[in-house]
C-alpha cells in the first residue's frame, strides 16, 4: 500500500479504523480476478466477452417462483447491428458483480468529479481517456490491485493512472 496513505491515515482515522480500512484496501484488490474468474468459470463467457462486460450488467428476475440469474452481454461479431444476449448464471456470479459494479460506481463517480472541478489538472489525452472510460462503462476497467498510490484502467492503452485515493496532486 502507499506509504503516503498510511501516513495520514492515523491522522484522520482511530487505530481500529486504520486496521480495518487496511483489511478492506486487501479484499477490494482481489474482487476483479475473483469476479473475472467466476464469470468466465461459472457462465461460458470468452475473454474478451468478459472483458467488454459494463457495470451492472447482472440481472434477475422471478419465474415460477424461482429467482433465476443472467448476465447481460452485446453481441457485434455477426450482425451489424448490437444484439443483447442474457448469458444464464448463478447467485454467486451475481453476487460477484454486483459488489464489483457498485465498488466501480465509486470509482467512476470520481471520474466526474474530477472532469468536472479539476479539468485544468488533467492533460487532453487523460481528459480523452476519462470520457471513452466514462462512455464505456466497463465492469473490468480498474486495476485495484495496483500497488501504486494510482490504479488504471485495464481496458485502455498506455494504462491510463486515475488518482483513486483522493491525494490533492491530480494527473
Amino acid at each position: 500500500m502507499n506509504q503516503n496513505v498510511l501516513s495520514i491515515l492515523p491522522r484522520m482515522l482511530s487505530k481500529d479504523e486504520v486496521v480495518e480500512y487496511r483489511g478492506l484496501r486487501d479484499k477490494i484488490r482481489r474482487i476483479t480476478p475473483y469476479a473475472f474468474t467466476m464469470l468466465l468459470a461459472l457462465t461460458g463467457f470468452r475473454v474478451s466477452e468478459g472483458k467488454a462486460t459494463k457495470n451492472n450488467a447482472h440481472k434477475c428476475k422471478r419465474e415460477n417462483g424461482k429467482v433465476k440469474y443472467f448476465i447481460e452481454s452485446t453481441l457485434r461479431k455477426y450482425t451489424n447491428e448490437d444484439v443483447v444476449l442474457d448469458w444464464v448464471s448463478c447467485k454467486q456470479v451475481y453476487d460477484a458483480m454486483k459488489l464489483l459494479s457498485d465498488v466501480n460506481t465509486v470509482y467512476y463517480d470520481r471520474i466526474k468529479l474530477i472532469l468536472e472541478y479539476y479539468p485544468s489538472k488533467i492533460s487532453e489525452r487523460n481528459e480523452e481517456l476519462f470520457e471513452e472510460a466514462l462512455e464505456n462503462n466497463y465492469l473490468f476497467a480498474f486495476n485495484y490491485a495496483s500497488q501504486k498510490e494510482t490504479s488504471g484502467f485495464l481496458n485502455q492503452p498506455n494504462q491510463l493512472k486515475l488518482i483513486l485515493l483522493g491525494k490533492a496532486r491530480l494527473l
